[in-house]
């Protein structure tokens, strides 16, 4: 029930990328690095954080304003993957709140697979059940099927993740790649 917040921004005035929980600024702007402590108290902008854009997360992936570590490449691939897997409303039609750019970047379906792949590669060796049901899940979303389920038939406490696991069977069943709604 709490609100989800972003990791990495885009501050909307100045267009450099930082992650929130660092107050490290992460990114350039066009002269120099900018760090948090360059901006005074006086002339800091309490502005609304929001989510970035597909094309806002492949630029900070690309250009590696997560400054290789390993948790913030996982945390890019996965908000970028969730932010692809927005795409489709619930009449399974590209969802009206994107831009015509973010929506043709949206409907690349080689980056959304490649983006997949390099989380696949980081969490494959992570063995916890909610890893093991995002890779599930991951790989679902790339339509092998089978390897999703089974996958699912290696979770630990499936009493716990009953609900999610159910849905994503179903999904599976009905060869379903696209986001889905978790019942229960």
């Amino acid at each position: 029930m709490l609100p989800e917040f972003p990791y990495f921004v885009k501050c909307p005035d100045c267009s450099v990328f930082f992650k929130i929980n660092d107050k490290a600024i992460v990114g350039k702007d066009n002269r120099r690095d900018v760090f948090y402590d360059d901006v005074s108290e006086k002339d800091a902008r309490y502005t609304f954080v929001k989510f970035m854009s597909v094309d806002e997360y492949q630029q900070a992936i690309s250009e590696g304003l997560y400054n290789g570590d390993e948790r913030d490449i996982l945390s890019l691939r996965i908000s970028l993957w969730m932010r692809y897997n927005d795409r489709y409303d619930e009449n399974r039609r590209c969802n009206a709140k994107y831009s015509e750019s973010e929506i043709n970047k949206i409907d690349k379906k080689d980056l959304y697979e490649d983006n997949c792949q390099k989380i696949l590669e980081i969490i494959n060796v992570q063995t916890d059940d909610e890893s093991i049901l995002m890779q599930a899940e991951l790989w679902r979303n790339l339509g092998e099927f089978n390897k999703c389920e089974n996958l699912l038939g290696e979770i630990e406490k499936p009493e716990k993740y009953k609900r999610y696991m159910l849905s994503i069977k179903a999904a599976c069943e009905a060869k379903n790649t696209l986001t889905i709604e978790t019942k229960g």
